[in-house]
C-alpha cells in the first residue's frame, strides 16, 4: 500500500510527512511526537483540535519522557482516557523544510498506535482540545477524510482497520 505525502506549511513551519508501516524504529532519528487510536467499548476515540480538525490522542514530548509515557499523559490530557496495551504499528517521518526558530529536528519520528482505554473519565475537562467523541470505524473514517492533510491520517487509519481485521 503506497501512502500520501503531507506537507505542513505555516508561518513559521513547514515539513514533509509520510506514514511508515513498521513496528520499528530507523537508527539516529529522533522520536518526537506520539499518536494513539485509543479504543472503548468497539470504538475509537478521537480528539477535536483548534483547526477544527479530528485527530488520534497525542503530542510533543516532554524532555526527560520516554514515547509511550508521552502518548499515555496526551491521552489524559486530550481524551480524559488511561491507556494501556500501546501497539505500534507505524510511524510518520517528519523532514524539516523550514524552521523560522529552529524548535524542531531536521528529521522526526512520530508514532503511530493504537491502544486500549482502561478508563474513560466521564467528568474529563477540555483542555488542549475542544472536544472528544467515541466514533465506530466507519464514522472516523469520514471525520478523517473532512481533515485538510491529502488524506494522510484517513490513510493510516484504513491501514489500522485493516490490521485489526487480520487479528480478529
Amino acid at each position: 500500500m503506497k501512502f500520501s505525502t503531507y506537507f505542513v506549511k505555516d508561518k513559521y513551519i513547514s515539513a514533509k510527512t509520510v506514514f511508515v508501516p513498521s513496528n520499528s524504529f530507523p537508527f539516529g532519528i529522533p522520536i518526537t511526537t506520539p499518536f494513539t487510536f485509543p479504543i472503548y467499548q468497539h470504538k475509537y476515540l478521537l480528539a477535536l483540535d483548534k483547526n477544527n480538525w479530528w485527530n488520534p490522542l497525542g503530542g510533543h514530548m516532554n524532555e526527560s519522557e520516554d514515547w509511550i509515557s508521552c502518548v499515555k499523559r496526551e491521552a489524559l490530557e486530550e481524551g480524559g482516557v488511561v491507556i494501556d496495551n500501546v501497539e505500534m504499528f507505524g510511524y510518520v517521518l517528519s523532514e524539516i523544510i523550514f524552521d523560522e526558530y529552529n524548535k524542531y529536528p531536521t528529521k522526526g519520528i512520530l508514532p503511530i498506535t493504537h491502544s486500549r482505554v482502561k478508563m474513560y473519565k466521564e467528568n474529563w475537562q477540555k483542555f488542549e482540545t475542544k472536544d472528544r467523541k467515541l466514533f465506530t470505524a466507519d464514522e472516523a473514517k469520514g471525520a478523517l477524510l473532512k481533515r485538510d492533510d491529502n488524506k494522510q491520517m484517513y490513510e493510516v487509519f484504513e491501514y489500522l482497520e485493516k490490521l485489526l481485521k487480520l487479528y480478529v
